[in-house]
């Protein structure tokens, strides 16, 4: 105690007759003559001083509190007591009668406005409440932690203490959690917190390590094949990229679009080796896929006007759909219609873009999955393909658009009041459906006639060759150093590719005993994959007309060629695209007149879907283009056919050919509805066989 205190406590507390008691207790310390040994009598001695201070106090402060209470008018008794517990029960009553008067007068200017006996009973049963609880808290409370520590004690590694204690670290302090864990470290504390952060409280977190393994070829070829699919990537006709080996060696490689984005390239990758092999077939882990797709450089699909006018149309038919929405959320549509709206058409347009395609097949019970039934002529029979299976399920996904279009119609008819607005709103809606449903029905064409190509590579014999015909984008003209005049007015040359696949060889397949592992599936796929040979023709003209005669000229010529270099060589299977000079009846019954010519037999006729015919042949265009322009840049010209061969000659794997075919009149030939008919068999005498879709 300060002297200032001490000073303070003398002036206020001893009295003359605290004095006398005192000098009468401590009179024996004055004794020179007594030796003070401790002894009961000295504790009892002390605690008789502090009780006798304690009781001062005590009489202090009932005099203030008894002078507070006679200045705001109460005058009720102040009841007091040394020990509550040791009165009788009738002095119990009065001293709790007595203290809560005294209570509710203070109540009384607390809350004067109010019922005090009504809030002197609610502070009770608060009071109460509030005593009972947090004894059953504290005693759970501890009952849990204890239970925690018994078993962060009884854990033997490291990690999964950790998780234990991550349970109550966050909740609790340090001291505290070191009252049921000693010996606890605060590193271990901090540790078992950045756990509960960032994993979880109690989430187990596996350890296990991937090693690094190495990848066999058919891994690494399985994923190429599917990333170079025509649902995935998409041709281009000009621009090439360069891929630099880590020989030294840079190849030159067209360039193409690619559809979709890398992780859902890899997502569908899974889902389609899982749906295809189950757990036989173990592909690539996600960041070599990334690695592959990273090396294996495309464009990202952006724009594509020019390129594929249904999938544009239809994808701009998905935007006006949202500024509907947003429209209609003006004038009285509900944020979460609006949203839900909005997700169901942005998932809607991912599934077309996606997984649509992957989807169709020619026995899916799915009526919109089956390219069959979707494809058969609702009035011509003969145009009308029966399936063997029935459609009676539905697709989520597939469904989902269409309910997605009807609950716009719906939210049309109600919020918007004008007639006129409102028929019109629903007039645009119904042409972006339209866009829409062109767009689906272009990408179930676009992969059932797609089997028609992998079916005749998949029957090709050593009589046999494939071949995919197309004309370039016409080459203007260019000089290494060109005025203004020569730059306006250019007529183009036109050029022709031909594409021409042969089997090389086949190999039988192995046959897997009844637990297939990935190695067998690996044999399995190496074994089964054919090895093809390619050539390719490519006809340079000045000045012609592409028309049916001007193929037929090129036919026949790419037909004798491969008669000198492959004696054996009898039928062809021909494939285009939609081109008036191949789809035409001219073009189509010029077989015999070919056949008589050369000997060779064209087997079929495929065309393309439109919009879709990117292939080989216009891969082929970009290398040579590319030729071209670093043949420019070396100070030469290419304004005609022969300059047009001196550029691109140094391509690789080509055969060029500067051409000039005279265009006298050539007589019309009709043939009704020839533009109908997109595959057709033709039979050595006087059958031929003419379909809509390939099947």
């Amino acid at each position: 105690m300060c002297t200032r205190c001490r000073h303070d406590l003398d002036q206020s507390l001893m009295t003359e007759e605290v004095k006398e008691e005192f000098n009468v207790i401590f009179q024996w310390l004055y004794d020179v003559n007594l030796i003070h040994t401790p002894s009961i009598a000295s504790s009892d001695s002390y605690h008789m001083l502090s009780q006798s201070l304690n009781n001062l106090v005590a009489e202090e402060k009932r005099e203030h509190l008894k002078r507070f209470l006679e200045e705001v008018k109460c005058f009720n008794p102040i009841p007091s007591t040394n020990s509550f517990e040791n009165l009788q029960p009738s002095s119990k009553k009065r001293f709790c009668r007595q203290s809560t008067n005294i209570f509710k007068s203070l109540l009384d200017m607390m809350s004067p406005h109010d019922n005090i006996d009504f809030v002197w009973h609610t502070i009770a049963e608060n009071s109460k409440g509030t005593s009972s609880s947090n004894s059953a808290l504290d005693k759970n409370l501890r009952l849990i932690l204890t239970s925690l520590a018994e078993a962060y004690n009884n854990a033997q590694h490291w990690t999964v203490r950790r998780q234990i204690l991550s349970i109550m670290a966050n909740d609790l302090t340090f001291s505290m959690i070191l009252v049921f864990i000693p010996g606890l470290t605060a590193y271990r504390f901090n540790m078992a917190r950045h756990h509960a952060y960032f994993e979880g409280k109690g989430v187990v977190v596996s350890d296990t390590k991937n090693s690094t393994i190495r990848y066999d070829d058919y891994q690494l070829e399985h994923f190429i094949e599917f990333i170079v699919s025509p649902h995935i990537c998409t041709d281009l006709p000009f621009g090439e990229k360069e891929l630099h080996l880590s020989t030294g060696e840079t190849l030159l490689i067209p360039s193409t679009i690619r559809n979709l984005a890398p992780q859902r390239i890899i997502t569908q990758y899974y889902n389609y080796c899982k749906e295809h092999y189950g757990d036989t077939f173990h592909p690539l882990g996600r960041s070599s896929l990334f690695s592959i797709l990273n090396e294996c450089s495309a464009s990202t699909r952006r724009s594509l006007q020019g390129l594929d006018s249904f999938s544009a149309e239809g994808s701009t038919a998905f935007d006006i759909l949202f500024s509907i929405v947003d429209g209609l959320s003006i004038i009285g549509l509900t944020p979460s219609d609006a949203g839900e709206l909005k997700r169901d058409l942005q998932n809607s347009r991912n599934y077309l873009k996606s997984d649509y395609k992957v989807h169709i097949s020619s026995d899916s019970p799915v009526p919109d999955h089956c390219s069959a039934f979707a494809l058969s002529d609702t009035v011509n029979k003969c145009w009308q393909q029966s399936c063997d299976h029935d459609h009676d399920k539905k697709y989520d996904r597939c469904e989902l658009l269409k309910t997605a279009l009807c609950k716009i119609r719906a939210f049309i008819e109600q919020y918007q009041t004008d007639a006129g607005l409102r028929d019109r709103l629903i007039y645009r809606v119904q042409q972006q459906v339209q866009y829409i449903e062109e767009w689906k029905a272009h990408l179930l064409r676009t992969v059932h006639q797609d089997q028609a190509r992998i079916d005749i590579l998949n029957d090709l014999d050593n009589e046999t060759v494939m071949i995919q015909v197309d004309w370039a984008m016409k080459w203007l003209p260019v000089k290494y150093r060109e005025s203004t005049a020569n730059h306006f007015a250019k007529r183009g040359l036109s050029w022709h590719i031909a594409y021409v696949i042969r089997k090389q060889s086949s190999m039988s397949s192995t046959v897997c005993n009844s637990s297939p592992n990935s190695e067998e599936i690996g044999m399995k796929y190496s074994s089964n994959r054919q090895i093809f040979q390619h050539k390719i023709f490519c006809h340079v003209f000045d000045q012609c007309v592409q028309n049916a005669k001007t193929v037929t000229s090129i036919l026949r010529h790419i037909f004798l060629r491969l008669q000198q270099t492959t004696p054996d060589f009898k039928y062809v299977h021909l494939r285009s695209d939609n081109a008036g000079c191949y789809h035409s009846a001219k073009a189509l019954l010029s077989i015999e007149t070919l056949f008589k010519e050369t000997g060779i037999w064209i087997k079929s006729i495929d065309f393309c879907d439109p919009q879709s015919g990117k292939g080989p042949c216009d891969r082929i265009a970009a290398v040579i283009k590319c030729s071209i322009r670093r043949f420019i840049n070396e100070k030469n010209n290419c304004t005609n056919a022969i300059e047009f061969l001196m550029a691109a000659e140094q391509t690789n794997g080509i055969e060029f050919y500067a051409s000039e075919i005279p265009n006298p009149h050539m007589e019309k030939v009709e043939w009704k509805g020839v533009k109908q008919i997109n595959n057709i068999k033709y039979s050595q005498g006087d059958t031929t066989s003419t379909k809509k879709t390939w099947w």
